[in-house]
């Protein structure tokens, strides 16, 4: 047995019953689970031939414990909820009750603690820890009562309160004492205003989704210029988007019950509601071949995006304000996007040599430099990876995370991986100030903007 994790015996909670009842006697056990450095709590109330087991999770003290109740008196298995596996056997020798508990990680690697019982509660019960590592004994619960006092409900949902007049803060306040993604994006607020507040902390922003195309492009462009983001990783597709809006070409709220085969037919792409013409994406041609007549011919991805940037006439533009306010834009991705297509063609003719590795170099050194780093991910992708990565190289991990996203991470892909997961691999600190919210970025940006913005007026 090569168990990944130790079992740390914490505590007994003995109950004053009829010695000679022996074999109905309640016996609890509370214990800690340490892996990879991930510490999470239980408690099993085991009784009488294991007939029943409660299991409580630290993380979500239940004021009615989950009842579970075996078919077997013995050599049951049951799922935790807390991606553990209990198997449970028992035997009685001499009227004294012994109880075998193996505890499974999702990989089938256990670890078996023998509780022994007594006749009577003279004494503790003993204990016996089999696997790696010897017990220790871990931090006292907060407010230890015994029995089921133990389990304490420390932050009860405060109900929130709309009223006439409410700020967007007042809003987000009243949100904090709610459960889900109310409390989740009341949460990232806190988490964004420190993020902010702190001076030695070089703030990075990864954008994907079609933020763009939806409005939400004067939200970037002004984190920009009030100094919200030192970094700015972005897919090629709003930086197109931006380039569109910055020649004064508009994009059109439309319906996603549409018929698209006549929106071909009139040379109108969709993007979900929003609708783009054809046309625009001519104009946008003819102005990124100007703009390459004028590059030199090696340069990096992030130079030319600042190149295409000093080009435009929109105080609103991403780009644009990038420029003015020598903020690096990286696009790892470029040849996905018309950018990158229309880069691709010019050069067929024309001489025009973008280094993609280029960026690696800068953005690294940007990392190395950074004493404290933090970072907003809208939704995943190319961007959140390649903020990521930089931390694989450095051996930081960032202090501060937020990700506003839709996906969820059961399919493995990295939009929809928590935060926690980016701990595994050292992208995030272990005592990182990180939260994911999952709802509509184009919901959740706004709000968590609006409200860290009049915090911090």
């Amino acid at each position: 047995m090569n168990p990944c994790f130790r079992i740390l015996v914490h505590r007994t909670f003995r109950h004053d019953l009829d010695p000679a009842l022996d074999l109905k006697r309640l016996l609890a056990v509370v214990a800690t689970i340490e892996t990879c450095g991930f510490a999470s709590m239980f408690a099993a109330v085991l009784s009488k031939k294991l007939s029943a087991i409660w299991i409580v999770s630290s993380s979500t003290i239940l004021k009615n414990p989950t009842k579970i109740t075996f078919g077997l008196p013995s050599g049951s298995a049951v799922a935790t909820g807390t991606g553990l596996w209990l198997f449970i056997t028992s035997c009685t020798s001499g009227g004294i009750l012994t109880i075998s508990i193996t505890i499974f990680d999702s990989n089938r690697r256990g670890i078996k603690v023998c509780v022994g019982g007594c006749r009577r509660f003279s004494g503790v019960p003993g204990y016996m820890v089999v696997g790696q590592g010897q017990p220790q004994h871990p931090k006292p619960i907060t407010s230890r009562q015994d029995d089921v006092n133990m389990m304490q409900l420390e932050s009860p949902i405060i109900h929130a309160k709309i009223d006439s007049g409410m700020s967007v803060e007042d809003l987000v306040h009243a949100l904090g004492g709610c459960g889900f993604g109310a409390g989740r994006l009341a949460q990232a607020c806190d988490v964004y205003e420190e993020m902010l507040k702190d001076d030695a902390t070089t703030k990075f922003f990864g954008l994907a989704g079609a933020m763009v195309p939806a409005g939400m492009r004067n939200i970037v462009s002004g984190l920009i210029r009030d100094g919200h983001i030192d970094v700015l990783v972005s897919t090629g597709a709003n930086l197109v988007h931006d380039i569109i809006e910055s020649l004064g070409l508009s994009h059109y709220k439309g319906s996603d019950v549409a018929d698209d085969d006549a929106l071909y037919r009139e040379q109108i792409d969709r993007i979900y509601d929003v609708y783009v013409p054809e046309l625009h994406f001519t104009s946008l041609e003819e102005h990124l071949l100007r703009v390459f007549q004028d590059m030199d011919d090696q340069i990096s991805i992030r130079e030319m995006l600042s190149e295409i940037g000093k080009s435009l006439d929109d105080p609103d533009s991403i780009l644009r304000a990038a420029y003015e306010c020598d903020v690096p834009i990286f696009c790892p991705a470029i040849q996905d996007s018309m950018i990158g297509l229309h880069a691709w063609l010019y050069r067929q003719a024309n001489r025009l040599n973008v280094d993609v590795f280029a960026d690696v170099h800068e953005f690294l050194d940007i990392c190395f430099d950074a004493e404290r780093s933090g970072a907003l991910f809208i939704g995943g992708g190319v961007p959140k990876n390649f903020i990521l990565q930089g931390t694989l190289m450095t051996s930081k991990g960032f202090d501060y995370a937020i990700q506003l996203t839709t996906d969820r991470p059961e399919s493995g892909g990295l939009s929809g991986a928590t935060l926690s997961e980016a701990k595994s691999w050292g992208k995030v600190k272990e005592d990182a100030k990180a939260v994911t919210v999952y709802a509509d970025a184009t919901i959740a940006l706004p709000i968590l903007v609006a409200a860290v913005r009049s915090r911090l007026a």
